[in-house]
């Protein structure tokens, strides 16, 4: 009997740290040297934060990203009021991405270690866990313009760029960003795990 299809990709812990500039961690970096103008010094300040807390939903296989509550995460940035100018990224660190697969014999499948496998094994395909990321407003309703998207499989030295080079202004920015299990995903991700977080980098623009 042919096993039933079972969706989910298990999230163990997810903690998306973010803090605020000035503080001696590198969660959020910046390049920048104090300029004297008109007699003053000006530096480059920026605020970074996480309002929006961790994901903490199993992704499930979708057509698109959803907005329910704990399947999405956002962060805001800025530069304070008479900050220089400057740019700012963000990048989706992955601390862990243990991905499993399934074993087809005989038309069951099981889940065993895949050098345990005498049938065919099929390894979950990272590219099928996607990320987007959103802008445009303070909420998911109003945040609808998209910065950027992919997939797991960009991950370089287990990191992905969702945000490049973005002027920073002196409102606050949101960008919501969201993981969510392609909808072609199958019993090859029962049991795998992701964790990570979200780090800033800011640059002063030059002078």
């Amino acid at each position: 009997m042919n096993s039933k299809k079972i969706f989910g990709m298990v999230i163990g812990v997810i903690a998306f740290i973010a803090l605020v500039a000035g503080a001696t961690f590198a969660w959020l970096t910046w390049s920048s040297t104090p300029s004297n103008i008109s007699g003053t010094t000006t530096t480059f300040d920026v605020v970074y934060s996480n309002p929006g807390g961790a994901i903490t939903s199993t992704l499930v296989p979708s057509a698109t990203y959803s907005t329910a509550a704990g399947d999405y995460t956002y962060v805001t940035i800025s530069r304070t009021s008479g900050s220089l100018t400057g740019t700012a990224s963000l990048i989706l660190n992955v601390t862990t991405l243990t991905l499993n697969g399934t074993c087809t014999t005989g038309g069951n499948i099981t889940y065993t270690a895949q050098g345990d496998c005498s049938g065919t094994w099929a390894t979950a395909d990272a590219s099928k866990i996607k990320w987007a990321v959103y802008t445009g407003g303070s909420t998911t309703e109003t945040a609808t313009t998209q910065v950027s998207s992919g997939n797991f499989a960009s991950i370089t030295n287990s990191k992905i760029n969702l945000v490049e080079n973005a002027t920073l202004n002196t409102a606050t920015t949101y960008y919501f960003v969201y993981i969510w299990l392609d909808s072609s995903a199958g019993n090859e991700f029962v049991g795998s795990t992701f964790s990570g977080y979200i780090s800033a980098e800011a640059v002063q623009d030059q002078m």
